[in-house]
């Protein structure tokens, strides 16, 4: 009988318990996941408005005048591998990384002039931020890109952040109510 009420005890802390994670671990991934991805977002956005000073246009022909050193800092970052690309009037390649996808489909990510979309290129998964502006009259896309390596391992720590401290607390929960002398004596 005692083993029988054990379990159940056991049962009833442990069902609210686990429906508990189950509950919070969706609404708290999303919670930490979004405000992340968006802050990656935005440093894609600001690299690519650091292209258009850049960008002159002189007796209608664009130039695109960008130093070696400016260029190395830009395709700095000890994790991803990072692409630009700029596009005149009628998708002209002006400079940058050929080939780099600039258009998002119809589902994609539109905040004012910036759009943000997940791609391929050069066989890794990238994640690409075009930014639309008009100079002398004439339309022009900067596009930068990133692998997703970065974004990736965000995902997989902050599921292990959340499900770690709550599979530990109920690994404690289970252990104490096995082990509690209190239970014995009903």
């Amino acid at each position: 009988m005692t083993r029988s009420l054990r379990k159940s005890l056991l049962l009833w802390l442990l069902l609210p318990a686990a429906l508990a994670i189950i509950t919070f671990l969706p609404l708290a991934y999303h919670l930490v996941h979004q405000p992340a991805m968006e802050a990656l977002d935005q440093a894609l956005a600001d690299a690519s408005l650091a292209l258009v000073p850049h960008l002159e246009v002189v007796d209608g022909e664009p130039r695109f005048v960008f130093p070696p050193a400016a260029e190395q800092v830009l395709r700095t970052d000890r994790v991803d591998d990072i692409y630009y690309l700029i596009l005149g009037p009628n998708n002209r390649f002006i400079a940058g990384d050929a080939g780099l996808p600039h258009e998002a489909g119809p589902d994609d990510e539109v905040r004012g002039e910036r759009t943000s979309f997940d791609s391929h290129f050069r066989g890794h998964r990238v994640r690409v931020t075009a930014i639309h502006r008009t100079i002398a009259d004439e339309p022009f896309i900067f596009v930068t890109a990133e692998t997703t390596r970065k974004r990736d391992q965000l995902k997989l720590d902050l599921a292990v952040a959340l499900l770690l401290p709550l599979a530990g607390s109920a690994l404690i929960l289970a252990l104490f109510a096995q082990a509690n002398p209190l239970i014995e004596q009903f």
